[in-house]
């Protein structure tokens, strides 16, 4: 008989481990895939996010001396950026800045600004 309680709870804990661990991983999965189809669904939008919506991490670590590097973001974007967000400038760096011109074409900026 106290055997039979021994190898009861055994599964049981088997059973509780196993669950806790696939809801993690369903957890850790779901995050991911929603992080990828928001990165995918409109490029450079986490970047202006971050850019014109600073988390009050990034201010932290920003007030810490820290640079965030924008990749390819419009000269537009860029612009109002410098224009409402004044008191961070020091704290951003821009490569690769692009520009659409008025025929379509798109114009690369490969200075740091």
């Amino acid at each position: 008989m106290k055997t039979q309680t021994q190898n009861k709870r055994l599964q049981t804990h088997s059973l509780a481990h196993k669950t806790r661990s696939s809801a993690v991983l369903a957890l850790a999965l779901s995050l991911y895939t929603g992080q990828t189809l928001a990165t995918d669904a409109a490029p450079g939008s986490y970047d202006e996010n971050v850019l014109l919506n600073p988390s009050e991490a990034v201010r932290l670590a920003e007030a810490q001396g820290r640079i965030t590097i924008y990749d390819g973001l419009e000269h537009s974007v860029v612009d109002h950026a410098l224009d409402t967000q004044f008191g961070r400038i020091e704290s951003m760096m821009f490569v690769r800045t692009r520009e659409t011109l008025p025929d379509g074409e798109v114009e690369v900026d490969d200075d740091c600004d």
